[in-house]
Order: C-alpha cells, then sequence, then structure tokens
C-alpha cells in the first residue's frame, strides 16, 4: 500500500497489481483520512451559516464536475474498476497535498498580520472569509487535478 508515492501505485493500477484486499485497504484508510476532516471541522470555531453553505456548495459543484472528468479520464462507460482506482489514488494524492497545503497555509497565515496592518475589523473579517473559502477551492481543485492526471497515466500510459 502507497501512502506517499502516487507514480508507483499508477503502475500497480495499470499493471493489474493492485488486489482486491489492497483497495478495501485503500478505501479504509481513505475513509479514515475523511473521517479525521470531519473532526477538524468540529474542532474549529463555528462559522456563520452563509460561509457554510458558500463551501457546501462549491464543494458540491467541485465534485460533480472533478469525478465526470476524472470518470471520462478512466475510459467512461468504457473504463475500469473507476471507483476502486478514485479510492486508491485518493491516500496517497491527498496526503502529498495536505503536506503541501498545511505549509502554505502556515506561510499565508505568518504574512497575512503584516499584509493586514491597517485594515479595519469588517474589512479583515471580509477578507478571511474570501481567503478560507479560496483556500478551501484550490486544495480540492489540485486534489481532483492530481487524481485525474494520475487517471490519464493508469489509461494512456506515456
Amino acid at each position: 500500500m502507497y501512502l506517499w508515492n502516487v507514480n508507483r501505485l499508477v503502475d500497480d493500477i495499470r499493471l493489474n497489481k493492485v488486489s482486491e484486499t489492497q483497495y478495501k485497504n485503500y478505501y479504509i484508510a481513505s475513509s479514515i483520512l475523511i473521517f479525521f476532516s470531519y473532526l477538524a471541522l468540529t474542532l474549529t470555531p463555528e462559522s456563520k451559516p452563509t460561509e457554510a453553505w458558500a463551501s457546501f456548495i462549491l464543494q458540491i459543484g467541485l465534485l460533480i464536475s472533478w469525478v465526470n472528468a476524472i470518470f471520462k479520464a478512466n475510459g467512461g462507460e468504457h473504463g475500469r474498476d473507476f471507483l476502486k482506482r478514485f479510492i486508491a489514488l485518493y491516500l496517497p494524492v491527498t496526503i502529498q497535498s495536505l503536506v503541501l497545503f498545511i505549509a502554505i497555509g502556515i506561510v499565508i497565515e505568518a504574512l497575512l498580520p503584516m499584509l493586514t496592518v491597517n485594515m479595519d475589523e469588517a474589512a479583515l473579517e471580509q477578507l478571511t472569509t474570501v481567503k478560507d473559502l479560496s483556500f478551501e477551492v484550490v486544495v480540492s481543485c489540485y486534489i481532483y487535478w492530481r487524481i485525474y492526471k494520475a487517471m490519464q497515466q493508469i489509461n494512456h500510459p506515456v
């Protein structure tokens, strides 16, 4: 089971070297990762309902559009093992992405106070809302894009 090396996982999937048990393990590990994200959401201060709904609607739109694109990259109706491949790729891609975006988030949070010194409270609150929503969208798009590219590699090796 690969927790980091997406390229080796792509090769193993392409060569049918991933067993049903391994696919099951990827599903379990990916689900645990998703549960941790829900835990993180419950541990953060409550956001405003409008922000929560905006995030929810954006994420649903991204989910529908990207999953359809990834499904087509897998061969659409003629592809095989879409869900197993998607779930297996999700784990290492998400782990890598989280490491990258945690580092980026730390840098942004360190720089933001210096850039917003002269902002009033209302403008700062609006900026924070836009920053948080934008960051969520960028992280999600990046993860979906990486899965999309990996699925293309599986079906069209270079």
